[in-house]
C-alpha cells in the first residue's frame, strides 16, 4: 500500500524520497515509531499498519496480521510503484501549491492513480497503467471524466511500447484523448512520447509515429493535461511538412499535366494548322491544273480550224462555231452532248 491514515491525514510512502531516491531519514524513522505506537490505519479498513523502508524495494504499509482488506491484498510490481513515485514527484513539482492525492477514489467507485485538486480550474486525474484496460472500463472512465469536467492524463508502461511502425488501438485512443501516447519508463526515469501521424502521399494514405523522449525530472504537467515541452508543437510542424510537401507535389503533377494539356492542345492547333495549308494547297493545285486544263483546252481549240474542217453528216457548221465560242467562254454545259463530243475528238487528235 502507498498510502495510509496518520492523525487522521493521509500520508504517502512517496514523500519518503526525493526525486533522486535518496530517503528523508527523519520522516522514515517518524513514521516507523507512530506505526509501532499503533497510529498508521489502513485508508480501507482502518487496522494498523506499518512502515517497511527497505534499500531494495520501494517503501510500503502493510497490514500486522492478514486481514480481509481489498488494498491491502493489492499486489504491485516495483516497476508500478516506482512509477507511481516518479510521477508523484513530477505532479508536486508542476503542481507545488495544489492538492496531490494517490490512489484517488472516484464517485463512481474507480481508483486514478494521482489526482490534482484544482479550485481554479478543472481537476486532472493520471491514470499509469503498465496493462491495458478492457475497452468497456476505459470508455466507463472516459465518459465519467468527461461528465465531472475532469481532464484525464494516461500513460502506459514502457513494455507496451513495441516500438512498431503505428499505434496500437488502445495507445491510438488515449492519443486522441490527450494528443500522444506516453510511456513511462520507471526504470531509466524517463517519458517517451509517440504521435501517430497518418498523411497522404502520391494520393496514397501513409502513416508515420513522430517519437521524443525526455528525463522525467526536467519536464513538468501544464493544467490542460498536456506536458510542458516543445513535443507537441514539433508533431504539428512534422504534420505542416507533410502536408505542404503532399501539396508541392500535387502543384508539380497539376504543372505537368498543365504542360501536357498545353503541349496537346499545341499540336492539335499545329495539326490543323497544317491541315488547313495542306488544303489550301491542295486547293491551289487543282486550281492551277484546272486553269491548265483550260489552257490546253483553249490552245487546242486555237489549232483546229472550224471554218474548213471537213464535217461528218449530222454536224451543221454554224452550230459547231457556236458551240466552239461557248466552250472558249466555259459554257460547255450549254452545248449539247453530240457536239460536245465532237469537239472532244478533235482536240484530242490535234
Amino acid at each position: 500500500m502507498d498510502i495510509c491514515l496518520y492523525n487522521g491525514r493521509e500520508i504517502c510512502t512517496y514523500d519518503l524520497k526525493d526525486e533522486a531516491g535518496i530517503y528523508y531519514q527523519d520522516i522514515v524513522l517518524e513514521w516507523k515509531r507512530n506505526a509501532a505506537k499503533k497510529k498508521l490505519i489502513c485508508v480501507d479498513c482502518g487496522s494498523p499498519v506499518y512502515l517497511a523502508a527497505g534499500l531494495k524495494k520501494e517503501p510500503y504499509f502493510a497490514h500486522y496480521d492478514i486481514v480481509s482488506c481489498a488494498y491491502g491484498k493489492r499486489m504491485e510490481s516495483q516497476e508500478l510503484i516506482r512509477g507511481k513515485r516518479l510521477l508523484y514527484h513530477m505532479l508536486k513539482r508542476s503542481f507545488p501549491s495544489k492538492e496531490i492525492q494517490i490512489r484517488h477514489r472516484l464517485s463512481n467507485g474507480l481508483y486514478t492513480t494521482c489526482y490534482v485538486k484544482n479550485e481554479e480550474g478543472y481537476d486532472l486525474a493520471i491514470d499509469y497503467r503498465l496493462q491495458m484496460l478492457p475497452i468497456k472500463e476505459l470508455d466507463l472512465r472516459v465518459q465519467y471524466f468527461d461528465e465531472q469536467e475532469i481532464i484525464p492524463v494516461f500513460l502506459l508502461g514502457v513494455r507496451q511500447d513495441k516500438k512498431k511502425g503505428q499505434l496500437s488501438w488502445y495507445q491510438t485512443y488515449i492519443q486522441n484523448l490527450s494528443g500522444s501516447c506516453v510511456f513511462l519508463d520507471a526504470k531509466e526515469e524517463i517519458l517517451h512520447m509517440k504521435h501517430h501521424i497518418t498523411y497522404v502521399e502520391n494520393r496514397k494514405r501513409k502513416s508515420k509515429v513522430y517519437q521524443k523522449t525526455y528525463s522525467i525530472h526536467d519536464i513538468t504537467l501544464s493544467k490542460d493535461g498536456t506536458f510542458d515541452c516543445d513535443f507537441y508543437e514539433e508533431c504539428e510542424r512534422r504534420k505542416i511538412e507533410l502536408e505542404q510537401k503532399e501539396e508541392r507535389e500535387q502543384n508539380r503533377l497539376r504543372e505537368i499535366r498543365d504542360r501536357e494539356r498545353r503541349y496537346h492542345e499545341e499540336q492539335i492547333e499545329k495539326d490543323r494548322i497544317l491541315a488547313t495549308i495542306q488544303e489550301r494547297k491542295k486547293l491551289q493545285n487543282e486550281q492551277k491544273l484546272l486553269e491548265y486544263q483550260e489552257w490546253c483546252k483553249q490552245n487546242s481549240l486555237l489549232k483546229i480550224d472550224f471554218h474548213t474542217i471537213a464535217l461528218p453528216e449530222g454536224i451543221r457548221r454554224d452550230v459547231l462555231l457556236n458551240c466552239v465560242e461557248m466552250m472558249k467562254n466555259g459554257q460547255e454545259e450549254m452545248i449539247s452532248k453530240r457536239y460536245l463530243n465532237y469537239i472532244n475528238m478533235l482536240m484530242e487528235g490535234n
